[in-house]
């Protein structure tokens, strides 16, 4: 039987503070898997066809766990406005040096903040992204942290979340 382990957060945010720019290398748009350019697209179109964003496009994709911004900036050159959030600051610096002067960087705002309490209004967010960041969310806090990014999220918007990198194969 696993352990409770109360310090996944901490080493996990340490971690990514140190690796970073490391991480961002390994995460470019040159590397971009197909099947991940394929989740993209079906993400853009289910977004493009939901009523609260044809209603307001305005309202940002959330791209929860941006790291250093790879598909932050891929989603603002689908033309969407993106909220790229990270709990590490290094990471968002990564991305903001990155994608900053970048075609689409203009529709991209990078904040800190922690996914199990969202500094944002209740449906200000049009769709979330949510890539390999859930993932270090400990069990027993999946509930809580499900609540608070559905809370974000308009009626009817789509959620795309990703707890393995590693596509499926039949």
């Amino acid at each position: 039987m696993l352990q409770d382990f109360p310090e996944a957060n901490a080493i996990t945010i340490d971690t990514y503070q140190q690796i970073a720019p490391i991480y961002a290398d390994s995460h470019n748009l040159v590397r971009l898997p197909a099947f991940w350019q394929e989740r993209l697209q079906r993400f853009a179109s289910t977004l493009r066809s939901c009523p609260a964003y044809q209603a307001n496009p305005a309202l940002p994709v959330l791209d929860m766990g941006c790291g250093p911004g790879r598909d932050s900036l891929l989603l603002a050159q689908m033309g969407f406005n993106v909220l790229g959030a990270d709990l590490s600051e290094s990471m968002l610096d990564e991305a903001r040096k990155r994608y900053q002067g970048q075609p689409g960087g203009e529709r991209i705002t990078f904040r800190r903040m922690d996914m199990h309490n969202l500094d944002l209004p209740d449906a200000s967010c049009a769709g979330l992204w949510v890539s390999a960041s859930f993932l270090h969310i400990p069990k027993r806090e999946n509930l809580v942290v499900l609540k608070e990014l559905v809370r974000v999220l308009v009626p009817g918007g789509p959620i795309m979340m990703s707890v393995s990198l590693i596509p499926a194969y039949s």
